[in-house]
């Protein structure tokens, strides 16, 4: 039968909710004990590893909190460990053997050692084949054949094979742009992938876009060739017949890491490790490539989330480029989950320095920007006005802002639907209940809101009849939520652990509060004070809206962020976003210039420094 349990009901014994726990210590905690070991240590101190850049993608490939294709992640396994610790406890019979029966894994050793620090015997199943990791492993070691064989049974289209070069501005050297699908270009109230370059003196000339797995919309390519943006595909999928070349080439594996020597006993470690190897070889060979053909010197993502932008950095330190990363979400827990390796990461404020370092990240510089979103708030203002003073009109007297974290149907892996249903109808009753209220919905998925809230669906219509209450609904999510906050009177995120909404709210000057219902006591956020702006059940939570209701202006206790403003946003001038891209447009003038890396670092580093303060960079020593 399948084990059934919700990620919200796993909690420790100080009721906070394991799942996001394991996360921000456990996986952490587990890794340490796989590097430790005895078992492992022959594989670990291997040449191979001596690359830095290599050892970080591999230790984030094994506490990787995404679903894996050949076996559950670390983080998933960890879970159910800690799911059946908490079954077990709540059953009658103590006496009886606790046991989980397990598919084999790497590090089953450790993973071992981890239950049995809560006294559970895990027993092991032989690992399934799965052809199709077999062919990805025939892809990574015999990239070139493999290509071949797949253009011989044309698995792609023909005319899907071309090089970079025959773009009009490949001349130029390149800023390498990861897009995650954003573009909105012209839009520039709404988040967007480039708002670096609308922002500050980037040149369209220097910029070339990717795109991978977010098909390629109509408007998003008018955007491109309005902008006179080049573009590349990776994959032909992703573009959809539009007139965008889609990169192939045949993988000569250049750079090579040292070959793993096989470890007698041929344990499932030690083959996964020469996959990693092989997958890594062939990465790095693919952007080196990549970024060699397309005159990329410079290359820019916000995508922290795996390890999948290591080896664009390896890639980019070889061809004596430079690596950078913008910081996109508010964190203040280390997990190796969000590590880094870049030349130069775009920080909120030099407040995260001592978290990249817990974190394991490498980097190089560390530059301080403000809240890369700040730009938008006075965009936003005069639509958020508009949309509360259709409130007021129909009688909202206090206007709150609802912001919250997805939810899912499997509700044992994430936030669960009913969850989120149990958040809307509070505030929607409420809402019924109260004249004086008006309330304003931010989902962080609006395209798919109505479909998560259909058990509540009368009560949604119900309160929409008032005319006081408003959804922000699109099919993208490139909704910020400032506009929802300045639409608003006082705002509320539904989460402390994941907080980045909650904080662009508090930034663009809106009393902000924050729903813990995890009882996340590990956020410096906690710091803001319980029952002011940190709230732990809805009847607290409920008497500090009455009470800020009754007094708007006087009222500074609820809501107020002011003693951490400083620290998220040293700036708070709305220009953070310029500052990342004139510090782009100075690295791809430096490497026009004809200067190396090394000079081109120093030079961006200094100018940033005298304009905007030495202290708001920080040369990282990595350990």
């Amino acid at each position: 039968q399948q084990l059934n349990f919700k990620l919200d009901e796993i909690r420790d014994e100080k009721n906070t909710t394991i799942g996001w726990q394991i996360i921000y210590r456990d996986l952490q905690n587990v890794l340490d004990l796989i590097s430790k070991g005895s078992e492992y240590r022959k594989l670990f101190n291997q040449s191979a590893f001596n690359n830095q850049y290599f050892f970080l993608y591999l230790k984030k490939w094994i506490a990787s909190v995404m679903n894996q294709v050949e076996f559950s992640s670390l983080w998933k396994t960890l879970f159910i460990i800690n799911v059946c610790k908490v079954k077990f406890e709540n059953e009658d019979n103590n006496d009886s053997k606790k046991s989980i029966l397990m598919d084999y894994r790497p590090w089953m050793e450790s993973i071992v050692e981890y239950a049995n620090q809560f006294g559970l015997d895990i027993k092991v199943k032989k690992k399934k084949v799965i052809w199709k990791e077999i062919i990805k492993q025939m892809v990574y070691r015999w990239p070139g054949k493999t290509e071949n064989i797949i253009k011989t049974f044309n698995w792609r289209p023909k005319n899907a094979y071309c090089t970079i070069n025959s773009n009009s501005n490949s001349n130029r050297y390149k800023i390498a742009v990861e897009s995650m699908g954003s573009f909105n270009i012209d839009q520039k109230h709404l988040f967007s992938d480039f708002a670096y370059y609308h922002q500050s003196d980037l040149c369209a000339e220097n910029l070339l876009p990717y795109l991978s797995d977010h098909p390629l919309k109509k408007e998003q390519y008018k955007e491109l060739i309005g902008n006179k943006l080049d573009s590349i595909a990776l994959k032909s999928r992703a573009i959809k017949g539009f007139d965008i070349p889609v990169f192939s080439t045949n993988i000569n594996l250049k750079y090579k890491l040292p070959r793993l020597i096989k470890d007698s006993s041929n344990k499932m470690e030690s083959k996964e490790l020469r996959l990693q190897v092989n997958k890594y070889n062939y990465l790095k060979n693919y952007w080196y490539q990549f970024f060699d053909q397309s005159n990329s010197k410079v290359h820019v993502t916000q995508y922290r989330w795996d390890n999948s932008h290591i080896p664009k950095a390896d890639a980019m330190y070889e061809l004596g480029g430079i690596s950078s990363v913008w910081q996109m979400s508010y964190y203040d827990t280390p997990s190796p989950f969000l590590s880094v390796a870049a030349d130069i990461l775009f920080s909120f404020s030099p407040l995260t320095v001592k978290q990249e370092r817990l974190n394991g990240s490498r980097i190089q510089y560390q530059v301080s920007v403000g809240y890369p979103g700040d730009y938008r708030f006075s965009l936003l203002a005069p639509m958020a006005e508009k949309i509360k003073s259709k409130l007021r009109s129909n009688g909202a007297k206090t206007i709150i802002a609802f912001f919250d974290e997805n939810s899912s149907t499997d509700e044992r892996w994430t936030i669960g639907n009913s969850l989120v249903c149990e958040e809307y109808s509070f505030y929607l009753n409420k809402l019924l209940e109260n004249p004086w209220l008006g309330v304003v919905f931010k989902p962080k998925k609006p395209h798919t809101l109505r479909k998560r809230l259909k058990p509540i669906d009368n009560l949604v219509e119900e309160a929409l009849e008032t005319g006081r209450c408003h959804f922000f609904m699109a099919e993208s999510s490139g909704i910020p939520p400032a506009i929802a906050a300045l639409s608003a009177d006082l705002a509320i995120h539904g989460t402390i652990w994941a907080a980045t909404a909650g904080v662009e709210s508090a930034l663009c000057g809106v009393p902000t509060l924050l729903m813990d219902q995890d009882n996340w006591h590990y956020s410096h956020l906690n710091a803001l004070g319980k029952n002011e702006v940190v709230f732990h059940n809805w009847d607290d939570l409920w008497c500090a809206i009455s009470d800020f209701s009754k007094n708007k202006e006087g009222n500074q206790r609820i809501g107020n962020w002011d003693a951490l403003l400083v620290q998220l946003d040293p700036f708070r001038d709305g220009r953070a976003m310029e500052r990342i891209g004139n510090f782009l447009n100075w690295l791809i003038d430096g490497f026009e210039q004809g200067l190396g890396k090394d000079d081109v670092l120093c030079g961006a580093v200094d100018r940033y420094g005298k304009q905007w303060g030495h202290d708001n960079i920080v040369q990282v020593k990595n350990q």
